[in-house]
Parts: C-alpha cells; sequence; structure tokens
C-alpha cells in the first residue's frame, strides 16, 4: 500500500497540502460507490419514503396521542431495518478507510522540526550505561542520555539533518524522520515487531527483530498544520472535511441512495 501511495502522490511532491486534500477529495466519491454496491439500494430507498411517510402522519394525527405513539413505534422498528441494511457497505467501507487514514496520517500527521527531538526506547533488558553508544547517521544525538531503570527505557533527544537519518545501537539500526527529501513521503515516528495488520495500519514506524534487544523505539514529532480556506488543520480535519463534501457530491452524480 505504501508504494501505491507514493505513485499517487508523486505529482504533488512539493506541496503537502495539495497531496492531502487531493486524496481526500478522491477518497469521497470511492466511499459512496463502494456504498452503492454494497447495499439494497431498492430497500434503502422504499424504507426511507416508509420513514417520510410515517413522520408526515405523526405531524397529521396530532390530535390523536394514539396513532402518534403507534407511528413512533412503527418508525423506530423502522430505523432498526435501516442500521441493518448500513451495517454491511460499512464494514466494507471500513478497510479501504482506515488503510487511506494511515497512510494519510504516516505522510501527513508529522512534521520533522529543525530543534532536537526525545527518542524513547523501550527494551527487553536495559543494556548497562556504559555499554550503550548509540550511532547516528544522518542526525546528530544530544547529552545527555537519561536512563530510567523502573521502566526499562532510555531517552535522549537528537536533531535529525538530512532524510533517510539511521540510528544504531545494540546491533539495532532504527530509520527516522523523512524516508526521502519529497513531500508527502513516509516520516518515521519510530518502530516495533508487529506483524502485516499492523504495518498496514502504521506504516509510519518501521521494524524490529522479534528476537532483538529493543521492544519499541518513539519518536516524539510535532503535530503537522495546513493552511487551507484561511485556518490551520490538522490532517485529519482536511481528509474529513473534503472526504464528507465530496462524497455528498459523489453520492448525488451516482444517484446513490444512503
Amino acid at each position: 500500500m505504501t508504494a501505491f501511495f507514493d505513485a499517487i502522490l508523486r505529482p504533488f511532491g512539493t506541496s503537502a497540502p495539495t497531496g492531502l486534500t487531493a486524496v481526500s477529495l478522491a477518497s469521497g466519491p470511492v466511499m459512496a460507490l463502494i456504498f452503492r454496491f454494497c447495499s439494497d439500494q431498492e430497500r434503502i430507498a422504499a424504507l426511507r419514503k416508509r420513514m417520510g411517510a410515517r413522520v408526515l402522519g405523526m405531524l397529521l394525527h396530532l390530535h390523536s396521542p394514539r396513532t402518534v405513539v403507534k407511528t413512533a413505534g412503527g418508525l423506530l422498528a423502522d430505523n432498526f431495518a435501516y442500521l441493518r441494511l448500513i451495517v454491511r457497505p460499512m464494514l466494507v467501507i471500513a478497510a479501504p478507510f482506515l488503510i487511506t487514514a494511515a497512510q494519510l496520517d504516516a505522510r501527513y500527521g508529522r512534521v520533522v522540526p529543525d530543534g532536537p527531538v526525545t527518542v524513547t526506547v523501550q527494551w527487553r533488558e536495559l543494556p548497562p550505561r556504559d555499554d550503550f553508544r548509540p550511532a547516528a547517521s544522518g542526525m546528530e544525538l544530544k547529552a545527555p542520555v537519561v536512563f530510567l531503570d523502573a521502566l526499562g527505557q532510555t531517552s535522549f533527544r537528537v536533531v535529525i539533518d538530512s532524510p533517510g537519518a539511521e540510528l544504531t545501537f545494540s546491533d539495532t539500526t532504527v530509520r527516522l524522520g523523512a524516508e526521502n527529501s519529497r513531500r508527502g513521503c513516509i516520516i518515521l515516528r519510530g518502530a516495533e515487531n508487529t506483524g502485516f495488520p499492523g504495518r498496514l495500519l502504521k506504516p509510519f514506524l518501521g521494524s524490529l527483530p522479534a528476537d532483538g534487544p529493543v521492544e519499541w523505539v518513539r519518536m516524539d514529532l510535532p503535530e503537522a498544520r495546513y493552511r487551507v480556506l484561511g485556518g490551520r488543520w490538522s490532517w485529519f480535519g482536511v481528509f474529513l472535511a473534503a472526504g464528507s463534501l465530496s462524497a455528498a457530491i459523489g453520492a448525488v452524480v451516482f444517484r446513490v441512495r444512503v
């Protein structure tokens, strides 16, 4: 999936907000089409008409509480029937939605600052202080190194100087920061030993060997904000707003009954 998103975002490599907005706008109609082909459109349309008729019936019979209560019960039953109809398409939509959100988060959710950031290493067994000598490539290590014996962690600060930065300690190499100089690339925030689902939903984390001395590595990066429509938006705000707008338009264009 990372290679797929690299390809579709390559034309927007010089502008982070443009790439983020383009993918968000494109995702809406796709979700609308998935909903259309995975749902019973005729039953949804008939059910919505019946629900509208029940609401109108309640308004026309306000003088008869018994009729209003009876109609409201039918309306409630119709609502539950509607929820049953949309469960399957929503579950199908959840998969591409989560994958797209994970990729956008990994690329646009954080920013690598010019100053120092904190790196925390969780050990399976904390190494002796004298044996911990990390080597850095593409980044500068800042003293001191803090040992948290009770938690089995070490913590220190680094300044990332270039894309593709690497940190090596105890025969373990971890890549941190932007993978390359192109805007919209993956920004690695750490590493852990995870399986396929974890790599799919957390593409911002590198991999660690299962039998290695390190359990996980985290780098504390600040959240990215983008100037869109005069405001400063998070990646998720742009994704949700643009995706919802384009999904509504797509539903009208493709005649999707929701």
